[in-house]
């Protein structure tokens, strides 16, 4: 019949093999390995027992990560076919190609945020507690002659306080401007340098809480994380 293309035409043959369907072809079959191959991976592998060192794991992800990830230009490839072949089947392969790893990347980044929002988290407090429990190694101890370290403790959460007692002075005899000018000053020059500002900045908090021979509380210096953000 006159004007109805011949499907086994050397013109339509021509058309099936343009880069554009061989583009939509692609963009399924990245799909397949890349689902075939994390499945492999993560659940088969897993189920028998198989265990996975972590370069392995590192290798298999980046290699799922790129045959995934390439399905979108090679949909869009097959997407801009369509004006010229029609929209079947560059239509589906192309769509498919785009917007699958497009919709699974967008939803995999809050549940990937929140992983790492959970792991530094848990640093900041293994940090935490590596610190308290350096600090308080051998206390008490003096560490001037009027100064004496009594420990320290975690708590709440990232919060590490080092407890330390004045036993040469009551608080009434200690003069708030040679304190400031001398101890609050040592000991922030003291935070504002590594290890301590490294810690600070993963989000441990530090307090050095003073007390006089009595047992009074004479000052507590705060270092948030907050007070020393992280150089971009």
């Amino acid at each position: 019949m006159s004007g109805i293309p011949n499907p086994t035409s050397p013109l339509h043959t021509l058309s099936r093999g343009s880069i554009h369907h061989k583009a939509g072809r692609y963009a399924i079959w990245a799909l397949a390995l890349a689902g075939i191959f994390n499945v492999a991976t993560q659940g088969v592998f897993k189920s028998a027992g198989v265990t996975i060192s972590p370069e392995v794991q590192r290798l298999s992800s980046l290699g799922f990560g790129l045959i995934f990830v390439s399905a979108i230009p090679a949909g869009i490839i097959a997407l801009c076919g369509i004006g010229k072949y029609g929209r079947k089947p560059l239509l589906v392969q192309g769509l498919l190609g785009t917007l699958v790893p497009l919709i699974l990347i967008g939803l995999a980044i809050p549940a990937f945020n929140k992983v790492r929002t959970s792991s530094l988290e848990a640093l900041a407090r293994n940090q935490a507690a590596t610190l308290a429990k350096e600090v308080s190694a051998g206390t008490p101890k003096m560490l001037d002659e009027v100064t004496q370290l009594d420990g320290a403790k975690v708590g709440p959460e990232k919060t590490v306080t080092i407890n330390l007692t004045l036993t040469g002075f009551t608080k009434k005899e200690i003069d708030p401007v040679t304190w400031k000018e001398k101890v609050v000053a040592s000991v922030k020059s003291n935070v504002e340098k590594p290890p301590l500002q490294n810690l600070i900045r993963a989000g441990v908090t530090i307090v050095y809480r003073y007390v006089d021979r009595e047992g009074t509380l004479v000052d507590e210096l705060v270092f948030r994380p907050q007070d020393y953000p992280a150089k971009k």
